[in-house]
This record gives structure tokens, C-alpha cells and sequence, in this order.
């Protein structure tokens, strides 16, 4: 977008006005009250814009930092957990549940529950995930091939396990 000044906006007329004889020719910028309002307006806009467009870029690299630093996952798991669980859990443990069971999308889900609803709710949902993460789902969990966890819902009896 460029910027447009208001003399690139203006128009300039030229007329002759004759006095005492002699004939004397003025050029005049025609200058409207409304396009020097709209000027400013327009300004204000473009400048918002930029501003936006800058915070919007700065927002994008901190996701995407966020999303494929893997340690920095890892300590948000143990943190949300600590505060609702008071049991120590060995940090290979924890890193398998967020690699192997949560992966990318899942903590990224959380991040943005956490960042919507608040981090009493992220906690509450990582909790809940955690008390499904049987030792059944971590054997499971932590194949290579894994397809789906049907596996152990039969296991359970046909029946599913929810996240309350």
C-alpha cells in the first residue's frame, strides 16, 4: 500500500486574474477539508495495519517455536500436572506421554485450551488424559506401527475410556 500525500492528491487549477491592467496568472491547490480528513483517516489505517501485520508475524514464530521445541512441551506437561498431582513422575515417563501419546496435535490442542479457557482447564484436561494413559495405552503407545488403540478397548471390556 502507499502512503499518498495530499499533494499528490491535490489538484491545481491555474486561472489569470486581471488587475490594473496586467494580466497576472495564480495557480491554486484546490485542497477539500474532507480529503485532508480522509488523509489522516486513511493514515491511521495503514499505520494499524502495519502494526497488526507485525504483531500477527511476532505471534506466528512464537507458536511455531513453541510447537517444535520439544523440552519446552515436556515442562509444560510436568508443570500442569504438578499443580493438580503432588506425585513425582519420572521425567522419561512424562516425555513419552507427550511424544508418544499426546504428539503435536494433542499439545497444541492443550496450548490453545490453555490459552482460551486458562490454564486451570488445560490442567484439568492434561489430568485426565494422564489417568488414561493406563500402562496398557503406554505399551501401546509407544510402538512404532501403531495404528489405533482399539486394542485395548477390547481389553477393557468394549468399553471406552473418558476424560471427565
Amino acid at each position: 500500500m502507499f502512503l499518498i500525500t495530499s499533494l499528490w492528491m491535490a489538484k491545481f487549477h491555474e486561472f489569470p486574474i486581471r488587475r490594473q491592467s496586467r494580466l497576472h496568472n495564480y495557480v491554486v491547490q484546490c485542497a477539500l477539508t474532507i480529503n485532508l480528513f480522509n488523509e489522516k483517516i486513511f493514515l491511521f489505517v495503514w499505520f494499524w495495519y502495519v502494526g497488526l501485520a507485525l504483531i500477527s508475524f511476532v505471534n506466528f514464530f512464537t507458536w511455531l517455536f513453541r510447537a517444535l521445541y520439544w523440552p519446552g512441551q515436556v515442562q509444560y506437561v510436568r508443570k500442569q500436572l504438578r499443580a493438580f498431582d503432588s506425585t513425582q513422575r519420572e521425567p522419561g515417563i512424562l516425555a513419552k506421554f507427550t511424544e508418544n501419546y499426546l504428539r503435536r496435535d494433542g499439545m497444541f490442542i492443550v496450548r490453545l485450551i490453555g490459552m482460551n479457557m486458562g490454564e486451570v482447564v488445560a490442567g484439568e484436561v492434561l489430568c485426565g488424559l494422564w489417568n488414561n494413559y493406563s500402562p496398557e495405552r503406554r505399551l501401546l503407545a509407544e510402538k512404532p506401527g501403531r495404528k489405533s488403540l482399539g486394542a485395548s478397548a477390547r481389553q477393557n471390556g468394549g468399553r471406552r475410556m473418558e476424560i471427565v
